[in-house]
């Protein structure tokens, strides 16, 4: 398990966040004056990518602080899946059917008894860009005001339910490299490791380097880990 305090500008997200959430986190980080939780990350190539932690890095970002406390972790300690969502039949019609006339895409048929469509996109091995038909669906896909996510047995009549390609490493190099994006919420990053609770660093620090290596010492030396599952209540005080 590593701690760092790693340059802010040296991270990179893959998918978009959402304005509301980082609105209502912005204004919780300058109240309480700390950094919650460390950012899990992973090394790809140059630069870090955010696996959890999307809106506190972007908050963080925007105050302009310099570091941020990440724990990093390493292409086996995690995998990605994806969530379920449905859009409305009409941003299918305005925005993603046309996407149909490309062969590189394929509709489902309906499932029994349920009037929901299933859309799937097909990457096309013989292209020189791979995975350039994920890019084009995703950009069709912002443009959908009903983007929502749904259980994965939630059905509507008057919805559609998007499936989507495996999210891999090979995908997200892709998108980062071509300065893209997949919407907010598609995208779940599993872990198999533990992950570091309960520190809270004072933002001041975030801006000097000074005192780094006497906290990720702090920290290491004072947590415990739990073998037993444990449910955590992030609401509002009762």
């Amino acid at each position: 398990m590593e701690l760092r305090f790693i340059e802010i500008n040296n991270l990179v997200l893959h998918e978009y966040t959402e304005k509301i959430r980082f609105q209502k986190l912005i204004t919780k980080i300058e109240e309480e004056g700390v950094q919650k939780s460390p950012i899990i990350v992973t090394k790809i190539d140059n630069y870090y990518l955010v696996l959890d932690g999307a809106h506190r890095y972007t908050c963080l970002k925007a105050l302009k602080y310099k570091y941020i406390l990440c724990q990093i972790i390493n292409s086996e300690e995690y995998y990605i899946d994806t969530w379920q969502h449905t859009i409305s039949k009409d941003d299918y019609a305005n925005h993603i059917q046309i996407l149909l006339k490309n062969e590189r895409f394929s509709k489902l048929d309906s499932e029994k008894d349920k009037d929901i469509l299933q859309i799937n996109t097909m990457n096309d091995e013989n292209t020189p860009e791979p995975l350039e038909s994920y890019i084009q669906f995703v950009d069709c896909l912002n443009k959908c005001n009903s983007f929502k996510r749904v259980h994965k047995n939630e059905y509507s009549k008057d919805s559609v339910k998007v499936i989507y390609p495996e999210v891999d490493e090979e995908l997200i190099k892709l998108l980062v490299n071509k300065n893209r994006r997949i919407p907010a919420g598609i995208s779940k990053v599993n872990l198999k490791c533990g992950r570091i609770l309960g520190v809270s660093i004072p933002l001041q620090i975030l801006n000097e380097n000074t005192f780094h290596d006497i906290y990720i010492d702090k920290i290491m030396n004072n947590i415990r880990k739990y073998e037993e599952t444990i449910y955590l209540y992030e609401g509002m005080i009762l």
